[in-house]
């Protein structure tokens, strides 16, 4: 997850030819990141999977039955760690602007 430019991760890419590259370095980055990858690695399978990693590797831990089981996991993760709440407020325009294009 720490490399000091795109290039690196090209060349380690390239060298090792993998058909699954795990991509843990948190949203947005990572999405942008498997985006600017599939431009030289088109039949490579890019999984964003950083909250996924620190729950496995036992840094976070996951939300309780309940929030799991209602679908709220996500406030569970917004109440532990307050400083999501800046991308959390831009899923309801992603939202929007969804509907809007699908209407259009």
């Amino acid at each position: 997850g720490f490399f000091d430019s795109i290039d690196e991760v090209i060349n380690q890419i390239h060298d090792s030819k993998p058909k699954l590259v795990f991509l843990a370095l948190g949203s947005p980055k990572q999405e942008q990141c498997a985006n600017e990858l599939l431009k030289f690695f088109p039949h490579t399978f890019f999984v964003g999977c950083g909250g996924a990693i620190d729950i496995l590797s036992g840094q976070k831990k996951r939300a309780p039955e309940f929030f799991i089981d209602n679908g709220l996991e996500w406030l569970y993760r917004l109440w532990k760690e307050p400083k999501r709440i800046r991308r959390q407020i831009r899923l309801p325009l992603f939202l929007l602007k969804l509907i809007k294009f699908k209407l259009s």
